[in-house]
C-alpha cells in the first residue's frame, strides 16, 4: 500500500494529512512537490506535514536523503518566486523521537522545520513566522509544476 495524502486548506496553515504505508523515500520527496503546488496555489506558507496516520517509518539514512531532497525542491521552489515555507512536522513519537539527523540537515541549509508529537505545539511554533498573504501572488504556477516534475 502506498502513502495516501490529503491537503486541507485551514485559515492560518495547510494540513497534509499522511495514512498508508511508508515504502521508500522517493514517494515521499514526490510527495514533497505536490505539497509545494498545493502551497504555491492555496497561498499558504505555513505547512501541517500530518503523519500520525501512516504506518512504517524511514530509518535515519533515509531522512537524511528525504532532507536534503526536499530543501533541494525548495531551493528551486524559491528560485520561482515562491515564498518561504515553515513546515512543522507532527508524527508519533516513535517517528519523531529519531528524527534529528533530518532536522540537523534542515538547520544548516536554513530551512525552518520542526517536529513534534504535540498539535499545540506546531501551531505555536507558527506564531514564530510571518502571517499568511491567502493567494499566490499572481506567481507561475505553470512553470514550477513543470520545473519541479523533472
Amino acid at each position: 500500500m502506498a502513502l495516501l495524502h490529503e491537503f486541507i486548506k485551514e485559515a492560518e496553515y495547510l494540513h497534509c494529512k499522511i495514512s498508508g504505508t511508508y515504502d521508500n523515500v522517493w514517494e515521499s520527496v514526490s510527495l514533497f512537490r505536490e505539497l509545494i503546488l498545493q502551497s504555491r496555489c492555496s497561498g499558504l506558507s505555513k505547512i501541517l506535514y500530518d503523519s500520525r496516520d501512516m504506518i512504517n517509518y524511514p530509518g535515519a539514512t533515509e531522512r537524511v536523503i528525504y532532507m536534503s531532497e526536499i530543501i533541494d525542491q525548495h531551493d528551486v521552489y524559491l528560485g520561482f518566486g515562491g515564498t518561504p515555507l515553515y513546515i512543522a512536522f507532527l508524527g508519533n513519537e516513535d517517528l519523531i523521537y529519531s528524527y534529528s539527523p533530518g532536522l540537523d540537515v534542515a538547520a544548516s541549509r536554513g530551512f525552518a522545520a520542526i517536529n513534534t508529537s504535540n498539535l499545540q505545539e506546531a501551531m505555536t511554533w507558527f506564531q514564530d513566522w510571518p502571517a499568511e498573504s491567502g493567494s499566490n501572488g499572481g506567481k507561475d504556477t505553470d512553470s514550477l509544476k513543470i520545473r519541479l516534475a523533472n
